[in-house]
């Protein structure tokens, strides 16, 4: 189990570096939870972070060695997580409450956890550290860990703190079932009959609270999943503007955001075994996140510069403006046209379906 253990804190690491926080949780529980054989478990656990570290290592050595100092920067550069500029994003809600929030409203259209679960999960957790039981422990130590942890990086989105759901789970479980033992409990004892019919009101008012929690539940889970079931045809652009490239050119991406980034056209001509065409997008930061500011002399000065061949861009609906500004695609494009340095969109050069389109624009400046 050491070793099984550690395998799986190696493979998450490697697949999101924020797992590192298990083992956080980990040796905080072991010093928590047994102190009486602190030296036995340290032992033990130091296997789990060798078997962990023998995972990562190789990787680590391969990455390099394959791709020298371009994703390996990059990945490196992942793990200062940023700061308090780097992200509008994060400074969204006060910093101690950030989480709080943005577990289950980070936008109207969007709950990672259901508002009735979310509220019972919390409140489970007050009442675990309330009874202060043994075994209640562990579940205080996970959940507090990783929302300290997560809070005091300055980069911060729900989706980091997604290993809390399990620890939410299990305390609202834990709730719902203190009420219905505390129910029990007074049926169980004589009482009035005037009593008792409140104690039915007060079952069936629980069961119905908790059907209706998980109800919702669902359908937020499903809205959510709808919306962002998104297919962005990036593979077909790139693959098309690599089989049309011409010696010593480049790509340009414009106005980048989650789904749609230079690194993301880096991974398909990676996987093709391309190593050598450079990706850059204008502006640097993502226009979801980041004010744009767009300048299309600047971007024909950068296409000049990188010598750039291919401009990809994304529809977003067209008429959509990005974040926190008038701007759109559709006022970017008559810049684009009215500059004469760039063709304007053809159906050989569109891929996707509308309303998520990618076009490809040729520089010809």
């Amino acid at each position: 189990m050491l070793v099984i253990s550690g395998l799986a804190l190696g493979l998450g690491f490697l697949a999101k570096y924020q797992m590192i926080i298990a083992s956080v949780i980990m040796l905080l529980s072991l010093i928590l939870l047994a102190r009486k054989h602190l030296k036995v478990v340290l032992k033990k656990f130091s296997i789990v972070i060798a078997t962990a570290v023998l995972v990562v290592t190789p990787w680590l050595v391969i990455a390099y060695e394959v791709y020298k100092n371009i994703i390996l920067n990059q990945w490196l550069y992942a793990l200062q997580v940023g700061n308090p500029e780097r992200s509008i994003y994060s400074t969204r809600f006060p910093g101690p409450i950030f989480y709080f929030i943005e577990l289950v409203w980070p936008y109207n259209d969007i709950h990672p956890v259901s508002i009735f679960l979310y509220i019972s999960g919390l409140a489970g957790l007050a009442f675990m550290a309330w009874r202060h039981r043994h075994e209640d422990k562990f579940i205080l130590i996970w959940f507090t860990t990783i929302f300290v942890f997560f809070t005091l990086i300055s980069n911060k989105e729900w989706r980091y703190v997604t290993p809390l759901f399990p620890a939410l789970a299990i305390s609202t479980s834990v709730a719902i079932l203190a009420l219905g033992n505390t129910i029990q409990k007074a049926w169980k004892k004589p009482s009035s009959a005037k009593k008792k019919r409140l104690i039915k009101a007060a079952s069936a008012m629980l069961a119905v609270m908790v059907a209706g929690a998980m109800l919702y539940s669902i359908y937020d889970a499903h809205s959510y999943t709808s919306q962002m079931h998104i297919t962005i045809d990036l593979k077909g652009a790139t693959n098309y503007a690599l089989t049309h490239m011409e010696a010593n050119k480049s790509f340009m991406l414009l106005c980048p955001f989650n789904l749609f980034s230079a690194d993301m056209v880096e991974f398909y001509l990676l996987e093709k075994g391309e190593h050598n065409i450079k990706t850059y997008q204008y502006p640097d930061l993502p226009v979801d996140t980041y004010t744009p500011n767009f300048s299309v002399t600047e971007l024909i000065k950068q296409c000049k510069q990188y010598n750039v061949q291919y401009i990809f861009t994304y529809e977003l609906g067209g008429t959509v403006p990005y974040y926190n500004t008038t701007l759109n695609l559709q006022q970017i494009y008559e810049q684009l046209y009215a500059s004469g340095n760039f063709t304007h969109i053809t159906d050989e050069q569109t891929f996707g379906t509308n309303p998520r389109r990618i076009f490809l624009l040729n520089f010809t400046g």
